[in-house]
């Protein structure tokens, strides 16, 4: 009795376990502006749509997923624009959309957090930074194929 009850329960587990869909991977999207991205002007507003470039082909498996090259587009969640001092602006994208090798489209739902980065080191790159922030305030200012992004998605093999 014990040993059909054990073989049971084998049998469900493992028909249970080949039912189960296969785990979603996590793959990263390289991504590099495709556009100037500045927060000095009122262009950029939440809403706006900012382009992209894929940097990397993307392989899901061992097939081809996206190529190189391929446009991709953001929009824009929020933008915080002339910082002052001890202040970083920021901008915010999400809701990523690009194509596959076919043709069809491919949403990602990633939330991408853009801060100017100014690299300072010295004490002379502080003292400029704040002297320029007090009369300019500081902006973000990205121009095409200057910085790459990561952009994180899940997808399983069998999609």
């Amino acid at each position: 009795m014990k040993k059909i009850f054990v073989f049971i329960c084998v049998v469900i587990s493992f028909v249970m376990f080949a039912q189960m869909p296969s785990e979603a991977r996590k793959y990263v999207l390289n991504i590099t502006p495709a556009q100037e991205i500045s927060t000095k002007d009122e262009s950029l507003q939440k809403g706006s749509v900012v382009n992209f470039t894929a940097v990397n082909d993307v392989y899901v498996g061992s097939t081809l997923y996206i190529k190189k090259g391929t446009p991709v587009t953001a929009l824009v969640n929020y933008v915080e624009k002339d910082a002052w001092i001890g202040e970083t602006p920021l901008l915010i994208l999400s809701y990523f959309e690009t194509k596959d090798v076919t043709g069809d489209p491919v949403v990602i739902d990633y939330t991408l957090k853009i801060k100017a980065k100014y690299g300072m080191s010295k004490f002379s790159e502080y003292a400029k930074y704040y002297a320029k922030s007090i009369i300019f305030c500081a902006n973000l200012d990205l121009k095409p194929n200057d910085l790459v992004f990561n952009v994180i998605f899940d997808k399983s093999d069998d999609d």
